[in-house]
């Protein structure tokens, strides 16, 4: 339903006919939390890991990255020039938990919220009206949303799915013995494949396995993960084999993204899903079934 707000109108279909599904808003902002969390200098891969200044500088970077994203101009007053509309970008990982500055009051405001451990992100546009503001303001006079504030809110996504974190949907115990800094980066990587397989993997979850700025070279053939766990039957699959993800069933890896998992040679009758590797049939391996060298995987899907 269109708004009553012709300029929040205005912009909200800016946005979403530079965005329409809502992708890359979401790999903003999975990119800005991975950017503050720099796992491959720190080995941090949560969000409660952040020092406090970290922290409150995260709106700060969602509001540059998604500038540079979209290539937004600059408001005269505000953070946006959005349709020549003003528009202030407010972000916070608790929802509704977004501070109103005193600038901002009766413009419009693109309110984004995103929490890593839920998986999820919102992003809406709301006027900063005297009406759908707290009567109360902090020392710096900002103002949270009323509650007729948070009704007022249009969403452009609500409650979308935030690009994953693999390290948490692993447990704990898991997770502490992939990233062993006793071990080198080339193990823990390997780990990182073994205990996280039929999972989407990023590239950044791969540097703070690694911990190393080469860090790709860790998932590589000659040396790397993609050579060195094929003898317990577990390939690397990434946006090259999309195909093959698919036609196993398996979650497809987007670019920069890897699925790792373990095969088994399966006969012509079997109707599993399968593929042709190397002139043989090859299917997910099930819970049990006898560990078995994994074949080399081509280039790029047949």
């Amino acid at each position: 339903m269109a708004s009553s707000d012709p300029q929040l109108e205005t912009v909200r279909r800016a946005i979403l006919e530079l965005d329409p599904n809502g992708i890359r808003i979401g790999q903003v902002l999975r990119d800005t939390i991975d950017q503050l969390l720099d796992g491959v200098h720190t080995g941090r891969y949560k969000w409660d890991q952040l020092f406090k200044t970290e922290k409150t500088h995260a709106g700060t970077l969602v509001e540059i990255n998604l500038q540079r994203e979209f290539k937004f101009k600059d408001g005269a007053l505000l953070d946006y020039s959005i349709k020549d509309i003003e528009a202030d970008c407010k972000f916070s990982q608790s929802l509704y938990g977004w501070m109103i500055p005193p600038e901002a009051e009766d413009h419009l405001c693109l309110a984004v919220w995103a929490s890593d451990e839920k998986s999820m992100w919102s992003a809406g546009l709301v006027r900063a009206s005297k009406q759908h503001l707290s009567s109360g303001e902090n020392r710096d006079r900002k103002r949270t949303l009323s509650q007729t504030g948070r009704g007022a809110i249009t969403w452009l996504f609500e409650n979308h799915p935030l690009p994953p974190n693999v390290f948490l949907r692993l447990a704990p115990e898991k997770v502490d013995h992939i990233l062993d800094t006793t071990k080198s980066g080339q193990e823990r990587v390997n780990r990182l494949f073994m205990q996280a397989r039929e999972l989407i993997i990023s590239r950044a979850a791969v540097a703070t396995a690694a911990q190393q700025d080469d860090f790709m070279k860790r998932v590589r053939e000659n040396g790397g993960a993609r050579e060195k766990l094929r003898r317990f039957g577990v390939v690397i699959l990434g946006h090259e084999h999309r195909e093959l993800a698919r036609a196993l069933k398996l979650a497809v890896p987007e670019k920069g993204e890897f699925v790792s998992v373990q095969l088994v040679r399966v006969p012509a009758e079997s109707s599993r899903p399968a593929v042709i590797i190397e002139e043989e049939r090859w299917a997910v391996a099930l819970p049990g079934e006898p560990m078995m060298t994994a074949p080399k995987l081509p280039r790029a899907a047949p």
